[in-house]
Protein backbone atom coordinates (compact mmCIF):
# COMPACT_ATOMS: atom_id res chain seq x y z
CA UNK A 1 0.00 0.00 0.00
CA UNK A 2 1.64 3.27 -0.80
CA UNK A 3 1.28 6.07 1.39
CA UNK A 4 0.61 9.74 0.92
CA UNK A 5 1.44 12.73 3.46
CA UNK A 6 -0.05 16.02 3.20
CA UNK A 7 1.65 18.13 5.30
CA UNK A 8 -0.19 21.20 5.40
CA UNK A 9 -0.55 21.59 9.20
CA UNK A 10 -1.34 25.15 9.23
CA UNK A 11 -3.07 25.70 6.17
CA UNK A 12 -5.56 22.54 7.40
CA UNK A 13 -6.03 25.08 10.39
CA UNK A 14 -6.84 28.59 8.78
CA UNK A 15 -7.87 28.02 5.18
CA UNK A 16 -11.36 27.10 4.72
CA UNK A 17 -10.47 26.13 1.31
CA UNK A 18 -8.39 23.42 2.72
CA UNK A 19 -11.33 21.65 5.00
CA UNK A 20 -14.31 22.03 2.14
CA UNK A 21 -12.49 21.64 -0.77
CA UNK A 22 -8.67 20.04 -0.45
CA UNK A 23 -9.26 17.57 2.34
CA UNK A 24 -12.08 15.62 0.18
CA UNK A 25 -10.13 15.73 -3.33
CA UNK A 26 -6.94 14.03 -1.20
CA UNK A 27 -8.91 11.80 1.37
CA UNK A 28 -10.44 9.70 -1.97
CA UNK A 29 -7.19 8.48 -2.53
CA UNK A 30 -7.97 5.74 0.34
CA UNK A 31 -10.06 4.48 -2.79
CA UNK A 32 -7.41 3.53 -4.79
CA UNK A 33 -5.47 1.72 -1.96
CA UNK A 34 -3.32 4.86 -0.70
CA UNK A 35 -2.65 5.05 3.16
CA UNK A 36 -3.46 8.71 3.52
CA UNK A 37 -2.18 10.67 6.76
CA UNK A 38 -2.53 14.33 7.31
CA UNK A 39 -0.76 16.15 9.37
CA UNK A 40 -1.84 19.15 11.90
CA UNK A 41 -0.98 21.68 14.51
CA UNK A 42 -4.23 21.92 16.31
CA UNK A 43 -5.69 18.94 18.11
CA UNK A 44 -8.85 20.68 18.11
CA UNK A 45 -8.93 20.35 14.77
CA UNK A 46 -9.21 16.56 13.09
CA UNK A 47 -10.05 15.21 9.78
CA UNK A 48 -12.82 12.03 9.52
CA UNK A 49 -11.77 9.17 7.03
CA UNK A 50 -7.81 9.57 7.44
CA UNK A 51 -5.19 9.31 9.48
CA UNK A 52 -4.17 12.34 11.76
CA UNK A 53 -1.21 12.98 12.77
CA UNK A 54 -0.35 15.92 15.46
CA UNK A 55 3.06 18.10 15.47
CA UNK A 56 4.36 20.58 17.68
CA UNK A 57 5.75 24.01 16.76
CA UNK A 58 8.56 24.54 18.76
CA UNK A 59 8.82 28.28 19.16
CA UNK A 60 12.17 29.10 20.98
CA UNK A 61 14.06 27.35 18.34
CA UNK A 62 12.11 29.31 15.93
CA UNK A 63 13.29 32.20 17.11
CA UNK A 64 16.21 31.82 17.45
CA UNK A 65 17.07 30.41 13.76
CA UNK A 66 14.86 33.42 12.68
CA UNK A 67 16.78 36.14 14.14
CA UNK A 68 20.10 34.57 13.03
CA UNK A 69 18.55 34.24 9.56
CA UNK A 70 17.49 37.78 9.54
CA UNK A 71 20.60 38.62 10.63
CA UNK A 72 22.95 36.60 8.20
CA UNK A 73 20.63 37.40 5.64
CA UNK A 74 20.51 33.79 4.85
CA UNK A 75 16.82 32.79 3.83
CA UNK A 76 16.82 29.14 3.27
CA UNK A 77 17.89 27.21 7.11
CA UNK A 78 17.24 24.55 8.63
CA UNK A 79 14.16 25.59 10.75
CA UNK A 80 12.70 22.63 13.53
CA UNK A 81 9.17 24.47 13.15
CA UNK A 82 7.59 21.32 13.98
CA UNK A 83 10.66 19.70 15.24
CA UNK A 84 12.48 16.31 13.00
CA UNK A 85 10.34 14.73 10.86
CA UNK A 86 11.68 11.81 8.44
CA UNK A 87 9.20 11.80 5.49
CA UNK A 88 11.00 8.76 3.78
CA UNK A 89 8.09 6.25 5.22
CA UNK A 90 5.53 8.44 2.85
CA UNK A 91 5.98 7.67 -1.01
CA UNK A 92 4.54 10.90 -2.08
CA UNK A 93 3.94 14.14 0.02
CA UNK A 94 2.40 17.22 -0.91
CA UNK A 95 3.38 20.13 1.11
CA UNK A 96 2.92 23.88 1.50
CA UNK A 97 4.42 25.86 -1.69
CA UNK A 98 7.21 27.89 -1.30
CA UNK A 99 7.83 28.75 2.30
CA UNK A 100 11.72 27.77 3.40
CA UNK A 101 10.96 26.14 6.85
CA UNK A 102 8.72 23.61 5.47
CA UNK A 103 10.72 22.92 2.31
CA UNK A 104 13.69 22.44 4.25
CA UNK A 105 12.29 19.00 5.50
CA UNK A 106 12.71 17.59 2.11
CA UNK A 107 16.62 17.85 1.37
CA UNK A 108 17.41 14.48 2.02
CA UNK A 109 13.14 13.21 0.97
CA UNK A 110 13.87 10.24 -2.03
CA UNK A 111 9.74 9.83 -3.01
CA UNK A 112 7.57 11.93 -4.51
CA UNK A 113 7.23 15.71 -3.72
CA UNK A 114 4.49 17.99 -4.77
CA UNK A 115 4.67 21.55 -3.90
CA UNK A 116 0.85 22.91 -3.65
CA UNK A 117 1.45 25.96 -3.84
CA UNK A 118 -0.49 29.43 -3.38
CA UNK A 119 1.75 32.42 -3.25
CA UNK A 120 0.25 34.89 -5.71
CA UNK A 121 1.31 37.98 -4.49
CA UNK A 122 4.08 39.46 -6.64
CA UNK A 123 6.35 40.93 -4.28
CA UNK A 124 6.42 37.10 -2.24
CA UNK A 125 7.83 35.60 -5.57
CA UNK A 126 10.24 38.65 -6.61
CA UNK A 127 11.64 38.08 -2.86
CA UNK A 128 12.50 34.34 -3.32
CA UNK A 129 15.63 32.94 -4.24
CA UNK A 130 14.82 31.66 -7.83
CA UNK A 131 18.65 30.00 -8.19
CA UNK A 132 18.43 28.12 -4.36
CA UNK A 133 15.00 27.03 -5.75
CA UNK A 134 15.84 25.91 -9.19
CA UNK A 135 18.56 23.69 -7.76
CA UNK A 136 17.24 22.05 -4.82
CA UNK A 137 14.02 21.15 -6.20
CA UNK A 138 14.38 20.58 -10.26
CA UNK A 139 13.05 16.99 -9.98
CA UNK A 140 9.88 17.89 -7.89
CA UNK A 141 6.99 19.15 -9.13
CA UNK A 142 4.71 22.31 -8.66
CA UNK A 143 1.62 23.09 -8.30
CA UNK A 144 -0.16 26.10 -8.86
CA UNK A 145 -3.15 26.58 -7.88
CA UNK A 146 -3.75 29.72 -10.60
CA UNK A 147 -2.35 30.34 -13.66
CA UNK A 148 -1.10 33.94 -12.52
CA UNK A 149 1.17 32.51 -10.30
CA UNK A 150 2.78 30.24 -12.98
CA UNK A 151 2.97 33.43 -15.09
CA UNK A 152 4.86 35.12 -12.49
CA UNK A 153 7.31 32.34 -11.72
CA UNK A 154 8.43 32.33 -15.03
CA UNK A 155 8.83 36.10 -14.63
CA UNK A 156 11.30 35.79 -12.17
CA UNK A 157 12.77 32.60 -13.05
CA UNK A 158 11.27 29.81 -10.86
CA UNK A 159 11.37 27.15 -13.39
CA UNK A 160 10.07 23.83 -11.57
CA UNK A 161 8.07 21.48 -13.36
CA UNK A 162 4.26 22.59 -12.79
CA UNK A 163 0.87 21.64 -13.20
CA UNK A 164 -2.10 24.41 -12.59
CA UNK A 165 -4.81 23.07 -10.21
CA UNK A 166 -7.76 25.20 -8.46
CA UNK A 167 -9.47 24.33 -5.01
CA UNK A 168 -12.13 22.19 -5.29
CA UNK A 169 -15.71 22.66 -4.34
CA UNK A 170 -18.51 19.99 -3.27
CA UNK A 171 -21.13 21.23 -5.75
CA UNK A 172 -23.40 18.86 -4.41
CA UNK A 173 -23.33 20.16 -0.93
CA UNK A 174 -24.34 23.80 -2.47
CA UNK A 175 -27.66 24.22 -3.48
CA UNK A 176 -28.48 25.79 -6.79
CA UNK A 177 -31.24 28.57 -6.92
CA UNK A 178 -31.94 30.14 -10.32
CA UNK A 179 -31.46 34.49 -9.83
CA UNK A 180 -34.24 36.36 -11.95
CA UNK A 181 -33.74 39.50 -10.75
CA UNK A 182 -31.95 41.86 -8.23
CA UNK A 183 -34.43 42.37 -5.15
CA UNK A 184 -31.20 44.20 -3.16
CA UNK A 185 -29.79 41.75 -1.11
CA UNK A 186 -26.24 41.95 -1.57
CA UNK A 187 -24.00 39.64 0.30
CA UNK A 188 -19.38 39.06 1.10
CA UNK A 189 -18.00 36.25 2.87
CA UNK A 190 -14.65 37.04 4.31
CA UNK A 191 -12.22 37.85 7.18
CA UNK A 192 -13.03 41.64 7.93
CA UNK A 193 -9.19 42.56 7.47
CA UNK A 194 -8.14 45.53 4.71
CA UNK A 195 -6.54 42.80 1.81
CA UNK A 196 -10.59 42.15 1.95
CA UNK A 197 -11.03 45.68 0.71
CA UNK A 198 -14.40 46.47 2.42
CA UNK A 199 -14.15 50.24 2.44
CA UNK A 200 -14.29 50.78 -1.33
CA UNK A 201 -17.52 48.33 -1.89
CA UNK A 202 -18.72 50.57 1.21
CA UNK A 203 -17.99 53.71 -0.55
CA UNK A 204 -19.82 52.23 -3.88
CA UNK A 205 -23.06 51.47 -1.86
CA UNK A 206 -22.80 55.19 -0.25
CA UNK A 207 -23.05 56.51 -3.48
CA UNK A 208 -25.74 53.58 -5.09
CA UNK A 209 -28.05 54.16 -1.80
CA UNK A 210 -29.30 57.24 -2.31
CA UNK A 211 -30.22 56.37 -5.65
CA UNK A 212 -31.72 52.83 -4.51
CA UNK A 213 -32.07 52.82 -0.72
CA UNK A 214 -33.51 49.32 -0.72
CA UNK A 215 -29.97 47.83 -1.28
CA UNK A 216 -28.56 45.78 1.93
CA UNK A 217 -25.22 43.88 2.39
CA UNK A 218 -24.84 41.54 4.86
CA UNK A 219 -20.91 40.32 5.59
CA UNK A 220 -20.14 37.10 7.10
CA UNK A 221 -16.44 36.73 8.95
CA UNK A 222 -15.06 38.27 11.66
CA UNK A 223 -11.55 39.84 11.82
CA UNK A 224 -9.33 42.59 13.91
CA UNK A 225 -10.80 45.79 11.26
CA UNK A 226 -14.66 44.79 12.74
CA UNK A 227 -14.55 47.72 15.38
CA UNK A 228 -13.03 50.25 12.66
CA UNK A 229 -15.70 49.17 9.99
CA UNK A 230 -18.60 49.54 12.65
CA UNK A 231 -17.22 53.21 12.70
CA UNK A 232 -17.49 53.73 9.22
CA UNK A 233 -20.43 52.08 8.60
CA UNK A 234 -21.86 54.80 10.92
CA UNK A 235 -20.04 57.75 9.55
CA UNK A 236 -21.42 56.99 6.28
CA UNK A 237 -24.94 56.61 7.45
CA UNK A 238 -25.19 53.23 6.33
CA UNK A 239 -26.75 51.45 9.49
CA UNK A 240 -29.56 50.30 8.24
CA UNK A 241 -27.69 49.26 5.10
CA UNK A 242 -24.90 47.29 5.59
CA UNK A 243 -24.29 44.53 8.53
CA UNK A 244 -21.65 42.88 9.63
CA UNK A 245 -22.75 39.56 10.76
CA UNK A 246 -19.89 37.47 12.28
CA UNK A 247 -19.40 33.63 11.12
CA UNK A 248 -21.50 30.95 10.93
CA UNK A 249 -20.72 27.26 10.28
CA UNK A 250 -19.88 26.44 6.82
CA UNK A 251 -23.01 24.27 6.17
CA UNK A 252 -25.01 26.68 7.44
CA UNK A 253 -23.33 29.43 5.49
CA UNK A 254 -24.08 27.75 2.26
CA UNK A 255 -27.42 27.24 3.27
CA UNK A 256 -27.91 31.07 4.38
CA UNK A 257 -26.84 32.28 0.66
CA UNK A 258 -30.07 31.34 -0.81
CA UNK A 259 -31.37 34.61 0.57
CA UNK A 260 -29.59 36.70 -1.69
CA UNK A 261 -29.20 38.01 -5.01
CA UNK A 262 -25.84 39.50 -5.51
CA UNK A 263 -22.22 38.16 -4.10
CA UNK A 264 -20.15 41.10 -3.79
CA UNK A 265 -15.75 40.68 -3.14
CA UNK A 266 -13.01 43.16 -3.43
CA UNK A 267 -10.02 41.50 -2.18
CA UNK A 268 -6.73 43.75 -2.89
CA UNK A 269 -3.27 42.67 -3.39
CA UNK A 270 -0.64 43.88 -0.38
CA UNK A 271 2.90 43.30 -0.11
CA UNK A 272 2.41 40.07 1.94
CA UNK A 273 -0.53 38.68 0.08
CA UNK A 274 -3.08 38.87 -2.84
CA UNK A 275 -6.11 36.48 -3.08
CA UNK A 276 -5.10 33.04 -4.96
CA UNK A 277 -8.36 31.35 -5.64
CA UNK A 278 -11.29 33.30 -3.12
CA UNK A 279 -13.58 30.44 -2.62
CA UNK A 280 -16.24 33.04 -1.31
CA UNK A 281 -16.69 33.60 -5.40
CA UNK A 282 -17.00 30.17 -6.46
CA UNK A 283 -19.34 29.06 -3.52
CA UNK A 284 -21.14 31.93 -4.50
CA UNK A 285 -21.80 30.73 -8.16
CA UNK A 286 -21.89 27.30 -6.98
CA UNK A 287 -25.52 28.38 -5.31
CA UNK A 288 -26.56 30.79 -8.34
CA UNK A 289 -25.33 33.57 -7.31
CA UNK A 290 -24.15 36.30 -10.01
CA UNK A 291 -19.99 37.51 -8.46
CA UNK A 292 -18.49 41.03 -8.33
CA UNK A 293 -15.16 40.75 -7.32
CA UNK A 294 -11.42 42.59 -8.13
CA UNK A 295 -8.63 42.14 -10.22
CA UNK A 296 -6.46 41.06 -7.41
CA UNK A 297 -3.78 38.55 -7.95
CA UNK A 298 -5.38 34.86 -8.74
CA UNK A 299 -8.97 35.94 -9.06
CA UNK A 300 -9.43 37.20 -12.95
CA UNK A 301 -7.98 33.44 -13.69
CA UNK A 302 -10.22 31.79 -11.55
CA UNK A 303 -13.42 33.39 -12.72
CA UNK A 304 -12.55 34.50 -16.16
CA UNK A 305 -15.53 35.55 -17.45
CA UNK A 306 -17.96 34.47 -15.14
CA UNK A 307 -17.69 37.66 -13.00
CA UNK A 308 -17.64 41.24 -13.51
CA UNK A 309 -14.56 41.94 -12.84
CA UNK A 310 -13.42 45.61 -11.15
CA UNK A 311 -10.08 47.17 -11.30
CA UNK A 312 -8.57 47.17 -7.46
CA UNK A 313 -9.85 50.42 -5.47
CA UNK A 314 -12.21 51.53 -8.46
CA UNK A 315 -15.20 52.55 -6.55
CA UNK A 316 -17.06 53.79 -9.76
CA UNK A 317 -15.83 50.20 -11.23
CA UNK A 318 -17.92 48.68 -8.32
CA UNK A 319 -20.62 51.34 -8.52
CA UNK A 320 -21.39 50.90 -12.48
CA UNK A 321 -21.13 47.05 -12.06
CA UNK A 322 -24.00 46.74 -9.36
CA UNK A 323 -25.90 49.15 -10.97
CA UNK A 324 -25.42 47.12 -14.44
CA UNK A 325 -27.28 44.54 -12.90
CA UNK A 326 -29.78 46.16 -11.28
CA UNK A 327 -30.78 47.63 -14.74
CA UNK A 328 -29.88 44.69 -17.34
CA UNK A 329 -32.64 42.20 -16.38
CA UNK A 330 -30.96 39.68 -19.03
CA UNK A 331 -27.88 39.89 -17.40
CA UNK A 332 -28.95 38.26 -13.70
CA UNK A 333 -30.22 34.92 -15.12
CA UNK A 334 -27.61 34.21 -17.54
CA UNK A 335 -24.99 34.87 -15.08
CA UNK A 336 -26.86 32.77 -12.50
CA UNK A 337 -26.88 29.87 -14.69
CA UNK A 338 -23.13 30.12 -16.37
CA UNK A 339 -21.92 30.65 -12.90
CA UNK A 340 -23.37 27.10 -11.41
CA UNK A 341 -22.14 25.63 -14.84
CA UNK A 342 -18.71 26.95 -14.52
CA UNK A 343 -18.06 25.44 -11.10
CA UNK A 344 -19.52 22.14 -11.50
CA UNK A 345 -17.63 21.65 -15.41
CA UNK A 346 -13.89 22.92 -13.23
CA UNK A 347 -13.86 22.90 -9.82
CA UNK A 348 -15.83 20.01 -8.61
CA UNK A 349 -14.65 17.49 -6.31
CA UNK A 350 -14.53 14.72 -9.14
CA UNK A 351 -12.61 17.32 -11.71
CA UNK A 352 -9.81 18.48 -9.01
CA UNK A 353 -9.76 14.57 -8.00
CA UNK A 354 -8.97 13.68 -11.54
CA UNK A 355 -6.76 15.84 -11.93
CA UNK A 356 -4.74 15.38 -8.63
CA UNK A 357 -4.96 11.61 -9.69
CA UNK A 358 -3.49 11.67 -13.56
CA UNK A 359 -0.88 13.67 -11.89
CA UNK A 360 0.47 11.26 -9.06
CA UNK A 361 -0.04 8.27 -10.80
CA UNK A 362 2.12 9.82 -14.12
CA UNK A 363 4.89 10.70 -11.77
CA UNK A 364 4.54 7.98 -9.65
CA UNK A 365 5.21 5.59 -12.74
CA UNK A 366 8.38 7.43 -13.30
Amino acid sequence: MKKIAIFKPYNARLNNAFGSGQYPVFKRFKELGYEVVFFLDDRDVKFEGVENRYVKVKPIQNFILKVVRRVLNVQYIKIPYYGNIDFNEFDIVITEGLHYPFLSYFDKYEGLLIINDSITAEERIKRLNSKLINKKFASRHMVCVNKKMYLLHQKYNIHLPHSIIGHALDVDKIKFYQREKFNGKIVSIGRLVYEKGYIYIFKALEKLIKKYPYITLDIYGDGPLKTKLEQNIKEMSLENNIFLKGSLKYDNLMKSLKEYDLFISHPLEVEHIAEAFHMGNMEAMANGIPVITSDCGGVPYVVKDRAIICKQKYVEDIENAIENFIQNENLFPMMSLKGRKFVEDNYSIEIIFEKWKKLIESKSNL
